[in-house]
């Protein structure tokens, strides 16, 4: 298992146990029969759910990796209708910034 699923279930694990619905959504795209297949939302984070109080919120892992056009997007989208969005690279940076 990678570090940034690892980081992913723990994650999720914990959210769960502390209340808030939470899944992975997965999003990509693949070549198939000569022509390119994309599936989910652009930008969407990779995990996805809502608090205890039903507030939607997405936590968006970073490993090594840059935040994409398409996802600063979907977090501007999601932020600018009350929604809230993590960045973190460790379960402790969630924890901190949910304040749970």
């Amino acid at each position: 298992m990678s570090e940034s699923s690892e980081l992913n279930s723990s994650i999720i694990q914990y959210l769960t146990y502390r209340g808030y619905f939470v899944w992975r959504e997965n999003s990509g795209a693949y070549r198939a029969h000569g022509r390119m297949i994309r599936y989910g939302y652009p930008g969407i984070p990779d995990i996805i759910g809502m608090s205890p109080v039903g507030q939607f919120i997405g936590i968006e892992t970073k490993i090594d990796d840059k935040i994409s056009d398409s996802q600063l997007l979907f977090h501007q989208a999601v932020r600018g209708h009350g929604g809230l969005i993590v960045v973190p690279r460790s379960l402790e940076e969630v924890k901190d910034k949910l304040g749970i």
